[in-house]
Parts: structure tokens; C-alpha cells; sequence
């Protein structure tokens, strides 16, 4: 049993509980997810002048910028969500037809784009760990990044699965025991202290409701997108998400 911990990674705690038969393979695998992270960190960051997509939002309008290999997929898995959502999840904040990237570079074609990958960066790190530790024969982990994305990997030593308890951030009542297994599960809401975070991108408006909304899901990225939609969407714009996550049932828990 490997236990390795980051204290501050993206702006949370990144802790990872992983078994496997040889020290050595995990030290080795748990040197290779510190190093994606702090890459990962020290580009997307948008709050750091010295970033990758810093620079990119603070380019002129109509400038290119060049564009690394890292941030070129992330932006086309969030244009592949933004489609799949109805718009509902935009990492641009302010739609991809006024942004163009590609070839390793980049260009905002209106001021108010302004890349935030927030959303996205939890469940594409926790994504590349459970391909990583899948490659090398690791079927036993439990991986917690800031609480409200979590994978589960094959069964905890005494039990069928990972157990996982979603208290309620108002009150503290229990709201959901979830068991994972070969699973991720993601969390989006308001808390008394942190709320109005997330915006309907179409509409302008806050959503400062009492509500979270958790997703399980066999993909973690799959699970962070829909957590942070599913908080904004209508009940009509839930039926055409639902077309393209498949058996995916997002939980709503209106506080």
C-alpha cells in the first residue's frame, strides 16, 4: 500500500491511496502523476501572470499565441463538451466560434473570451491517472482530488467497493453513500460560504440555489462536465444532454 499526497495542487489537496505488488512500480508511477500535475498546474492556471493560458487571455484580440501539445487537447475535449451540452459547459466563457486554435497556436477573436479550464483540469488529470494505473497492472486505488472528484479503482481491501459519504455543505445531514467501483464520482454546488460559481452561459444568470448535484461515472471527465451542467441546465436541456452521456444520471439534491 502506497499512500501519496499534494497539498496544494490546482488549487486543492490531491491525495492517492494506490496497492500493488512492487514498491518500486508505484514510487515510479506516483513520480509521473506529481509531474503531470505540477505541469498541468503551471499551465493553466489563469490567476498566475506567468501561465500558458494567462498569456493567451491577456493577448491583444486578433493576436495568435502559440499553443503547447497539453492545452491544444484540453481545449478540443471542452469544444467536444460544449457541443455534447448545448452550450451549457464553456471553458471559453464566451463561445468557441469567437475563439480559433489549432497547429500549436491560438486566437481570441473577441474580448470576452477568456479561457477558464476550472471545470475540466480535475477530471482530465484523474482520467490520465486511471489509464496510467490501469497500463501498469494497478487495479486497487482510491484517488481524492479537493473532495469533490474522486475515482475508485476495483474494491477497497474490506468491502465490494470504494464507500463514499456526500454530506449536505448547509447542515452536514448525509444526503448519499455512493460505492465506487471502477468509478468516478464528481460533485458541483453552492455552499453558505461559496455559491453563485457556476453561470448558465446563455442566459448570464448565477445559479445561487441551495442545490448539489453529484455524477458517478465510469469516466472522471465525463462526470466533472455533467456535475458542473446538470447545476444550470432546464429540464429540457437535461432530455438533450441525456442523448449524448448515455446510462450517465447525474443526482440532483436541492438543499
Amino acid at each position: 500500500m502506497f499512500h501519496g499526497s499534494i497539498p496544494h495542487a490546482m488549487g486543492s489537496r490531491f491525495d492517492a491511496l494506490l496497492f500493488a505488488p512492487r514498491r518500486e512500480v508505484v514510487e515510479g508511477l506516483w513520480g509521473e502523476i506529481t509531474a503531470l500535475i505540477e505541469e498541468l498546474d503551471s499551465r493553466l492556471n489563469r490567476f498566475s501572470p506567468t501561465s500558458e493560458v494567462s498569456h493567451i487571455n491577456h493577448a491583444e484580440v486578433g493576436q495568435i499565441q502559440p499553443l503547447s501539445e497539453e492545452v491544444e487537447r484540453l481545449l478540443q475535449l471542452g469544444e467536444a463538451y460544449y457541443r455534447q451540452t448545448e452550450g451549457l459547459f464553456d471553458i471559453t466563457l464566451g463561445g468557441f466560434d469567437a475563439l480559433t486554435f489549432g497547429e500549436g497556436a491560438i486566437c481570441r477573436h473577441r474580448t470576452e473570451v477568456m479561457l477558464d479550464f476550472g471545470g475540466i483540469a480535475k477530471g482530465y488529470v484523474l482520467r490520465e491517472v486511471k489509464q496510467r494505473l490501469q497500463a501498469v497492472g494497478i487495479g486497487q486505488a482510491f484517488v481524492d482530488f479537493g473532495g469533490s472528484s474522486i475515482l475508485g479503482l476495483g474494491s477497497h481491501p474490506y468491502g465490494e467497493g470504494w464507500q463514499v459519504e456526500l454530506t449536505s455543505p448547509y447542515d452536514g445531514r448525509l444526503l448519499e453513500r455512493f460505492t465506487l467501483r471502477d468509478e468516478s464520482l464528481s460533485t458541483s454546488g453552492n455552499t453558505p460560504t461559496y455559491h453563485g460559481h457556476i453561470c448558465h452561459p446563455k442566459r448570464g444568470e448565477r445559479c445561487e440555489d441551495r442545490r448539489v448535484v453529484a455524477v458517478k461515472s465510469p469516466d472522471p471527465l465525463d462526470a466533472e462536465v455533467l456535475s458542473t451542467a446538470w447545476m444550470i441546465a432546464s429540464e429540457q436541456e437535461q432530455q438533450q444532454m441525456r442523448k449524448h452521456f448515455g446510462s450517465v444520471e447525474p443526482v440532483i439534491y436541492n438543499l
